[in-house]
């Protein structure tokens, strides 16, 4: 209808745009109350896939462990442990670096937890993983644990450790740090460490030694029930360890896919020992840290992809001290052998005092 008609009769106009309006109010009413309720049906069926998964998730990995309130703990109740060296004497293991050393992942009882919190008067005894240093190079782990237990208590007084003392090599390459990490963690499916048993996620990116590659076969999808991926891993663990601030070759920098497993018969793509281009491999790695960067406090743990939140929790740290005599120190400072390491850790435990971790729905709480 052109401007002419329209001057001639604006009536009819205004009707068909009154028409033409109703229309199309209409239309957008009914395209909303339809958008609303694609939208209930998307939350519906989101809910119920939320729901899915955490029955599938605790059915494939119930863990029976049971949070322990962070209040029942007593406070302030256990002296710092202290390095192993005088004028202390304590308990962390303290070693000099600069020569050869063999460290092997073992799993063992510590005392963590002050006497009195699950029975009165008794010191509860955590099981946890840790490196322990082998004096001798072919220790087992029941040799070791025997050898640094606490006579009192029957259980190691701390999983921090070692701490290793190095001095800077000004002039390499000089005297490195040779360490033999030695990975003698046993199976996931044997492990009393619940919170890892329990806690392991094959849906995620991680080290997979069986290979099962479950983030591409399920491609952001839940797995059903019974699926080998909607379990935990059973395997032997696989661990690297991390040297944290360290200058070193990226060979022997522990990364995520440095990982080899406790039977020796698994890697990660980037493993590496020294003597790797020989066909020297196995359930080890010998790495040679050159210690020529400034003095710093550094510390090392488990580097492992996808696991690494597990290992370092299970208890897979120490540190890692770079001493430089050449530095010039206020003559007041404490010196290095008076130190009391202080390490802040977050870790929760359940009622029988062992490690706790809010994975799947361990303790009746969806976790993480």
């Amino acid at each position: 209808m052109g401007f002419e008609e329209f001057k001639k009769n604006p009536g009819n106009i205004t009707k068909n745009l009154r028409r033409l309006n109703r229309k199309v109010m209409a239309d957008s009413h009914e395209n909303l109350l339809k958008r609303q309720k694609e939208i209930s049906m998307n939350r519906i069926v989101f809910s119920i896939l939320i729901v899915f998964s955490l029955i599938m998730g605790a059915h494939a990995a119930q863990s029976p462990q049971i949070p322990l309130p962070g209040s029942a703990i007593p406070q302030f109740m256990e002296p710092l442990p202290t390095l192993g060296i005088p004028p202390w004497n304590g308990t962390i293991a303290t070693v000099f670096g600069n020569q050869p050393l063999t460290i092997r992942m073992c799993e063992f009882d510590a005392n963590i937890l002050p006497a009195g919190t699950i029975i009165p008067g008794q010191k509860p005894k955590t099981k946890v993983w840790g490196y322990l240093v082998d004096p001798v190079g072919n220790s087992t782990c029941a040799q070791l644990i025997n050898l640094y237990k606490n006579p009192l208590t029957g259980a190691i007084d701390t999983y921090i450790g070692p701490v290793i003392v190095n001095q800077r090599v000004l002039n390499p390459p000089g005297l490195s740090t040779d360490i033999t990490w030695i990975n003698d963690l046993g199976s996931a499916l044997t492990t009393e460490v619940l919170a890892y048993k329990y806690s392991t996620d094959q849906t995620l990116h991680w080290a997979d030694p069986f290979r099962l590659n479950c983030p591409m076969t399920l491609m952001g999808m839940y797995p059903v029930f019974g699926d080998p991926c909607s379990q935990n891993y059973q395997g032997p663990v696989p661990a690297v360890t991390h040297l944290h601030g360290g200058e070193v070759p990226p060979e022997i920098d522990g990364g995520p896919d440095s990982w080899f497993t406790s039977d020796g018969m698994y890697f990660g793509s980037k493993y590496y020992t020294f003597g790797k281009d020989l066909g020297i491999s196995g359930n080890f790695s010998l790495y040679k840290y050159p210690n020529v960067q400034e003095a710093a406090p550094l510390w090392f743990h488990d580097h492992t992809l996808g696991a690494t939140r597990l290992n370092v929790y299970m208890g897979l740290a120490g540190a890692y001290y770079i001493h430089d005599p050449s530095q010039n120190l206020p003559p007041n400072l404490q010196p290095l052998n008076e130190v009391v390491p202080l390490v802040i850790q977050d870790r929760m435990f359940d009622t029988t005092g062992q490690l706790f971790f809010p994975a799947d729905s361990a303790g009746g709480i969806p976790g993480v």
